[in-house]
């Protein structure tokens, strides 16, 4: 499985965030971060910047627990969307390494392990602490065995040897 090394620029992202021990194999927060996330008032988020692209964002995963935001990538960040549980994330303009996962999200862990896999035999390495999952019209939840997931890796180029 070979990623594609993509720059992005930064980017804002707001949503519902939940504790996540990812360790543990309990995802249910996970759920819960989605469906607190597709239960908020459609006003609440008004710079989005695709209304048919919604981003997962797994941060602290160098420590536990870890965070887990479920939400979309906006523009800009609305005024007191902290007063409606809304939190935020933001990224710097950096390097990824960009998978992609095909099938049911339940086995997306099996992805992301061969992405860390790939990590430690290639000439990159993390570059921060979280990773990025893009959900697109290609997540069709009538036909959750068919979805294509883009996951992102902050990387940056290392010289090992």
């Amino acid at each position: 499985m070979e990623p594609d090394i993509i720059h992005l620029p930064v980017m804002k992202f707001a949503g519902c965030r939940e504790a996540l021990d990812l360790h543990s194999g309990n995802l249910s927060e996970v759920q819960q971060a989605w469906y607190r996330f597709f239960h908020l008032d459609s006003g609440l988020l008004k710079h989005k910047v695709r209304n048919n692209q919604f981003w997962g964002v797994t941060s602290e995963i160098d420590s536990i627990p870890h965070t887990y935001m479920a939400g979309c990538q906006v523009a800009e960040y609305d005024l007191n969307l902290s007063t409606h549980g809304i939190e935020t994330f933001e990224t710097r303009a950096q390097q990824f390494a960009r998978f992609e996962h095909r099938g049911h999200v339940d086995n997306m862990g099996e992805t992301i392990c061969q992405a860390f896999e790939w990590l430690k035999q290639s000439d990159f390495e993390l570059e921060d602490t979280y990773i990025l999952e893009m959900y697109d019209e290609r997540c069709d939840s009538d036909y959750q065995e068919s979805y294509v997931v883009e996951l992102y890796f902050p990387v940056q180029h290392t010289n090992r040897g």
